[in-house]
């Protein structure tokens, strides 16, 4: 994990106090077809009864990568993955995604179509890294 990610980690565990596995590695498509993605965290939220996707990056230009991960077909597969891979898909909880960037690309982040439409839909949070440094 870099700095960052170490960051929102100890965030959520110690603040939140969510179950949270670092690194899912996703290795094939619905249909067993190689395909290759990484999440950065994965938090299980039992109070609230929800699964969090969580991506997390310091860095200028990354926002377009993170809306290509997050076309719909892309997100799908990440997300069955990720409950299979993690046995969580017995828990019937639904996924939300949590991107934490820098309070300077929060806005144009939020822009980008396919965190745009999944904001509508309340199912993804653009964050501000910042907030967790000035919470310490």
């Amino acid at each position: 994990m870099n700095f960052f990610e170490e960051i929102v980690h100890e965030h959520l565990t110690g603040d939140l106090r969510l179950l949270v596995k670092p690194n899912l590695v996703v290795q094939q498509d619905e249909n067993g077809r190689p395909w290759s993605a990484q999440i950065d965290l994965v938090a299980l939220d039992l109070a609230h009864k929800t699964i969090y996707l969580v991506e997390v990056t310091g860095i200028r230009g990354v926002q377009k990568y993170l809306d290509a991960k997050l076309k719909p077909d892309n997100r799908r597969t990440i997300e069955a993955w990720a409950l299979k891979d993690l046995s969580l898909g017995g828990l019937g909880f639904p996924i939300k995604w949590w991107l934490y960037v820098r309070k300077a690309f929060v806005s144009k982040t939020e822009q980008l179509p396919n965190i745009r439409e999944m904001i509508s839909h309340k199912i993804c949070e653009v964050r501000p890294l910042e907030d967790l440094l000035e919470a310490r």
